[in-house]
């Protein structure tokens, strides 16, 4: 993990600056250890990203357009309360599931890690279906109701955006301050 987020620092440095001081330092032994509460004993690649960068200071840009990394305790707190929103009794027909994801309205077992700011989230998967992959990587959408599985793991999902800046397949638009996919870009002009 530490050699992909070098590789990924490194792009941000070449194409924006900006926004790599707003990656937050190592999360404390104290929030992962609050963290591991959730998640387990498990090794995880989400908690060895989280001590490398606890998501993002700011939240003023998205690291991944369009979502933004949360901090511990963003991901604790969020946590919490999509437990107490969501119980099962509440919602006994869960929700739409597309891929190897259980379809219900929130699970104890996803920790969402990335936000759009409007109610979805990114989430790690530590319990998926049997022809899921453990630490999956699952879309929460908020509306309409529904869940997701984005990619197979959270290292694939960083691997990703980082073949996607060698790529040139996002491009930082600084009028905005935002990412926005190349492919986007060409078809507003």
């Amino acid at each position: 993990m530490l050699n992909l987020w070098s590789r990924i620092e490194q792009r941000l440095t070449a194409s924006n600056a900006e926004l790599l001081e707003e990656l937050a330092p190592p999360a404390s032994p104290e929030q992962q250890n609050a963290l591991r509460s959730i998640i387990g004993e498990r090794p995880s690649a989400l908690l060895e990203s989280l001590g490398i960068h606890d998501g993002q200071r700011y939240g003023y840009h998205a690291l991944v357009d369009p979502w933004r990394l949360m901090p511990s305790a963003e991901i604790l707190a969020t946590h919490m309360q999509m437990q107490d929103l969501f119980r099962p009794e509440a919602f006994p027909d869960g929700r739409e599931s597309r891929g190897p994801v259980k379809g219900e309205a929130w699970l104890a077992s996803w920790v969402p890690f990335a936000s759009d700011e409007i109610g979805n989230y990114l989430c790690v998967d530590f319990d998926p279906e049997p022809d899921g992959h453990p630490e999956q990587v699952i879309l929460w959408a908020a509306d309409p109701p529904y869940v997701e599985v984005i990619v197979s793991s959270y290292r694939a999902w960083l691997e990703h955006f980082h073949e996607a800046l060698i790529e040139g397949r996002y491009v930082w638009m600084e009028s905005e301050g935002r990412w926005q996919r190349a492919s986007e870009v060409v078809s507003e002009l």
